[in-house]
């Protein structure tokens, strides 16, 4: 029956997208209408995973000759996601992609995300700056998508080079995630998507509260189970109008799904609620009590809270009992609103609104009061106050400067890659590894001061050689750091008299050499590297920096 399935979906891409997407008019009639479907069922792909509109989803396709296995691609960079596809139609509804074709995309993703364009055409490279320009944000996730009309689920070998792709991206911190959508998820779509029909549903809410001037609205306490239900039958389309979908890995999501794990009896009390746009919302039942009742939601979205949603459905997922755990929610109905000004206010404000960050929490921590006295000693400013202001007039560097420069001054070469990777994760709890190694009351003013001075030194020196080694001083800059202070007397960090000028001196003179000769060990041991991911693969680090110690004697030593 899945032809009769691929006839529907048909009907809903030639209703969004005759008018909208270009074929080949060289080629016979099966063939356009080939290329049609590809195309615009990679369009309707980004569609259904973004907020994207009919022709900003058109704009993403690239299709086509040179496109090197990427048929779109879609730079989110209001949620932070790069999302590179392939798209494969068959007019059967039965095949799954060949291994072929997929290889072939995977090494077309690396080579994009490495920033070697050779290969791709010219709408690809057109869009290189606004691609590196993602990809260069430690908050920038990966999505790799594999989109097909058919339902052959697809093949061992497909999985496992997909899991290998997403562990050569992972190996430090959870930076890509891969997708497969068939014709399944396709057509389970498009009522949301591809038609724009409402999503309906009732919700048992606990403790519950209304609002009915100036507009109508309701609060209360819902069950994670009601969540979870949820989300299970509609899935990310709750979401059309949030300004951020779930994102399958964070720190945060980490910390969520650990008390649903942990202490779902306190989620309640840690989160901070969903808030839910609806057309319509009707009254409770007759029955219903002052404080629980069931409430009917029509036109249900989603605007703030897809993160408690979507973690609430992964930890059940993942075998976490949920029957204790509830959720604050609050529902306002549009059914009087004129326009949609209103709801868009509602969803700009509440994703808007300041958020404490773990970095904020650090304030809490006297260790920084004390460096920043210490530092003071030496006439710079340690800026560690989220909302402290540089003075041009003052020397001065931030909390974050100094967190990166102790990490990669630390002997594990992981920090060093958190600093590059995931940066967040070096203060994500100040009560452990790695924040409590980089500070505690060992950790001197003068010591943080040297190692962000040496930072920064690289950072120039590398800003220097960029023209000749291409993207490899962008992408190498921590890795490059760390080797740095592998071969400096960090012992000495701490004494007054320690002669710290002429180790700078040493750096700026012999920096190019170094990196030149770490370069080349690199093109010996990995030639084929792709060197976006490289240096976030640890097992390959580990490997080059234990090479390079033993084969490149101390370029900055003084005599």
């Amino acid at each position: 029956m899945s032809k009769i399935h691929v006839t529907q979906v048909k009907r809903v891409l030639d209703e969004l997208y005759s008018q909208l997407i270009e074929t080949d008019t060289n080629k016979n009639e099966q063939d356009q209408k080939s290329i049609f479907y590809t195309r615009s069922l990679a369009a309707y792909t980004v569609k259904m995973l973004s907020n994207a509109t009919n022709l900003e989803s058109v704009d993403s396709v690239t299709d086509g000759y040179g496109d090197n296995g990427i048929d779109f691609i879609h730079i989110d960079n209001e949620s932070k996601r790069l999302i590179i596809g392939q798209s494969k139609w068959t007019h059967e509804g039965q095949k799954s992609p060949e291994l072929g074709d997929i290889l072939k995309f995977i090494k077309g993703f690396n080579e994009l995300i490495n920033g070697d364009y050779d290969n791709f055409n010219k709408k690809i490279t057109g869009l290189s700056n606004e691609i590196e320009g993602l990809v260069s944000d430690s908050q920038c996730k990966l999505v790799a998508v594999i989109v097909y009309s058919g339902v052959q689920p697809i093949s061992k070998e497909i999985k496992k080079e997909l899991d290998d792709l997403k562990g050569d991206y992972n190996d430090v911190s959870e930076l890509l995630d891969y997708k497969v959508v068939d014709l399944k998820k396709i057509y389970q779509s498009i009522p949301y998507v591809g038609q724009g029909l409402p999503i309906n549903a009732n919700l048992f809410i606990n403790n519950y509260g209304k609002i009915e001037e100036p507009y109508t609205g309701l609060y209360g306490r819902v069950d994670a189970s009601e969540i979870y239900n949820l989300y299970h039958e509609f899935g990310e389309f709750l979401f059309e109008k949030n300004l951020r979908k779930f994102i399958t890995d964070s720190n945060i999501n980490e910390s969520v799904q650990t008390t649903l794990v942990e202490s779902p009896e306190n989620f309640w009390y840690f989160n901070n609620g969903i808030t839910v746009l609806c057309n319509k919302l009707n009254g409770a039942p007759k029955g219903a009590n002052s404080k629980s009742g069931t409430f009917a939601l029509e036109g249900i979205n989603i605007v703030n809270g897809a993160q408690t949603v979507g973690n609430i459905f992964r930890a059940k997922e993942r075998g976490a009992d949920i029957s204790k755990a509830s959720v604050m929610i609050k529902v306002i109905s549009l059914d009087e609103c004129e326009d949609d000004i209103f709801a868009d206010e509602i969803t700009k404000s509440t994703n808007s609104q300041n958020r404490i960050l773990s970095k904020d929490f650090i304030t809490l921590d006297n260790i920084h009061k004390r460096l920043y006295k210490e530092i003071k000693l030496f006439n710079y400013k340690y800026l560690y106050k989220t909302g402290d202001v540089h003075d041009s007039n003052e020397s001065s560097f931030s909390f974050e400067a100094a967190a990166i420069s102790l990490a990669c001054a630390d002997e594990n070469i992981r920090f060093a890659m958190l600093a590059k990777t995931s940066v967040g994760k070096l203060w994500d709890d100040i009560n452990k590894p790695p924040y409590s190694i980089l500070f505690n009351s060992k950790t001197t003013g003068l010591r943080v001061l040297r190692s962000v001075r040496i930072s920064s030194l690289v950072d120039k020196e590398l800003e220097k050689i960029g023209w000749l080694h291409g993207k490899l001083p962008q992408h190498s800059n921590r890795f490059m750091l760390h080797m740095v202070f592998c071969y400096l007397p960090k012992n000495k960090f701490d004494d007054p008299d320690f002669q710290f000028n002429f180790y700078e001196d040493s750096i700026s003179k012999n920096f190019r050499s170094f990196f030149t000769s770490i370069k080349q060990q690199m093109d010996i041991l990995y030639p084929a590297a792709h060197i976006y991911h490289f240096f976030r693969n640890g097992s390959k680090c580990t490997h080059l920096k234990n090479v390079v110690l033993k084969t490149i004697q101390n370029p900055f030593h003084t005599d």
